[in-house]
C-alpha cells in the first residue's frame, strides 16, 4: 500500500465514523452559542475589559496574587461556587470554556488566579461525598468580603505527568482516627497561600495509581507549608509554589469519598488483573485561544482551517488507525528519522539531516 492510499483510507474511516456519530437520528453537534451563552460571554468580557486588563501590567510586575481583582469578581458573582456550578451545568459543555476564553483575553495570569481554585473544586466534586462537597466547596472561595483560594496538589518533582510515580504518602493512624501525610508537591497553583488544599497521596504503593486517594487539608493545618515559589516567564499574577507536607495530620473525615469506599476499592484492585490504562491529562485549552487575541467577541470556538479552507485533519488520530508498516511509511514520507525511535516506540529523533534537537517530535 502506498503512502497516499494509506492516509486516504484512514481519512475515509474517520469521515465515516464522524458521519455515523452525528447522523439525523442523534443530536447534532454545534458551536453556535445560545442566548444564555452569549449573555455570559458578554458579561465576562465586560469584566475582563473593564477590570482585568487595566490591572494586568501592575500585578504581572508585582508577581503577586491580585486579591482586589478576585474580590471584584466575587462581588459581581463571577468568582464563587454558584457561578462555577452554573458554568459546569451547561449540557453543551461550552459555557466554562467561554468564560475562560474571556478572562484569559483580559490577562492570562489574572485569569488563572481567578480560575485556579476550580482545579481543587473539581477534585472535591469528583471524589467527595455530598456532605464533603457541601462543607468544602464553599470554603474554597470564601465570601465576597473575604475571598479565599484553593489549591490542587498532585504533581511532584519526580512525578509530573507520570502520576503513578507519586511518593507522597498517607497513612491512617487508627489510635487518633487521623491521616498522616508526608511528601512534597510541586508547581501547585495557589500552593501555600490557599485556604483549602486538595492533595493526592498514595495509600498503597503496590497498586500504583490505583492506590492513590485525595485528601482535603483544612486551613491552618500544621505540617502543611509553602515551599519555593516558582519564578515564571508568564502568568506571573498566578501564584505557583511547592507544598511541603511534614507529618501533616488531618481528620479521617478529610479523605474524599471516605475510608470505607477506599478500603473496598483497594481490596477489589488486589484481585483484579493488571491492565494497561491510558491516562489523559486534563488541559484547559480555552485560555490559550483568547490570550493575546484582540478580535471582537463572537469570533471564537471555530474549527481552525488550512489556507485552502479545509478543516484541520486530526493527523494523530489517523496515524493510530494504521498498522506499524503504514506508520513507518508515513514517517519516512515526512522526512523523519525512523531508526531513531526511542522509549516505547513513540519518541522520534530529529528530522533527517537536521541536527537541531528542538525539532524532535512525538508521534503516535
Amino acid at each position: 500500500m502506498t503512502n497516499s492510499s494509506a492516509v486516504a483510507d484512514a481519512e475515509q474511516a474517520v469521515a465515516e465514523a464522524t458521519e455515523n456519530g452525528s447522523g439525523a437520528e442523534g443530536p447534532k453537534f454545534t458551536l453556535e452559542l445560545n442566548q444564555d451563552q452569549e449573555d455570559i460571554r458578554d458579561w465576562v468580557h465586560g469584566f475582563a475589559e473593564g477590570v482585568v486588563r487595566p490591572a494586568a501590567e501592575e500585578w504581572d510586575e508585582r508577581e503577586e496574587t491580585p486579591w482586589p481583582v478576585i474580590q471584584e469578581a466575587a462581588k459581581i458573582g463571577l468568582y464563587g461556587f454558584e457561578a462555577l456550578g452554573q458554568f459546569f451545568a451547561d449540557e453543551t459543555g461550552l459555557t466554562l470554556p467561554i468564560a475562560n476564553e474571556e478572562l484569559f483575553w483580559g490577562d492570562a495570569g489574572i485569569g488563572m488566579a481567578i480560575m485556579g481554585t476550580s482545579l481543587a473544586v473539581a477534585a472535591i466534586f469528583g471524589q467527595g461525598t455530598p456532605e464533603q462537597m457541601g462543607e468544602w466547596i464553599p470554603r474554597c472561595f470564601g465570601t465576597a468580603d473575604d475571598p479565599k483560594v484553593a489549591a490542587f496538589c498532585s504533581s511532584e518533582p519526580d512525578a509530573g505527568s507520570d502520576v503513578a510515580a507519586i511518593r507522597t504518602t498517607a497513612k491512617y493512624d487508627e489510635a487518633t482516627d487521623e491521616w498522616v501525610l508526608n511528601g512534597q508537591k510541586a508547581w501547585a497553583t495557589n500552593g501555600g497561600i490557599a485556604d483549602v488544599h486538595v492533595v493526592i497521596a498514595t495509600v498503597d504503593r503496590e497498586l500504583r495509581s490505583r492506590g492513590h486517594a485525595a485528601f482535603v487539608i483544612p486551613p491552618g493545618t500544621k505540617g502543611c507549608e509553602q515551599g519555593a515559589k516558582v519564578k515564571k516567564h508568564g502568568l506571573r499574577a498566578s501564584h505557583t509554589a511547592d507544598v511541603h507536607l511534614d507529618d501533616c495530620r488531618i481528620p479521617a473525615s478529610c479523605l474524599l469519598g471516605g475510608k470505607e469506599k477506599l478500603d473496598g476499592r483497594r481490596a477489589g484492585d488486589r484481585h483484579r488483573p493488571r491492565r494497561l490504562r491510558v491516562r489523559a491529562r486534563l488541559r484547559q485549552r480555552a485560555p490559550a485561544v483568547r490570550q493575546g487575541d484582540h478580535r471582537e467577541p463572537g469570533d471564537r470556538l471555530r474549527p481552525r482551517r488550512h489556507e485552502d479552507g479545509d478543516r484541520c485533519r486530526p493527523a494523530a488520530r489517523l496515524a493510530r488507525r494504521l498498522d506499524g508498516a503504514q506508520r513507518a511509511q508515513i514517517r519516512e514520507c515526512r522526512g523523519l528519522d525512523v531508526e531513531a525511535e526511542g522509549r516505547r516506540g513513540r519518541r522520534l529523533g530529529d528530522r533527517a539531516g537536521d541536527p537541531d534537537p528542538r525539532r524532535q517530535r512525538l508521534l503516535p
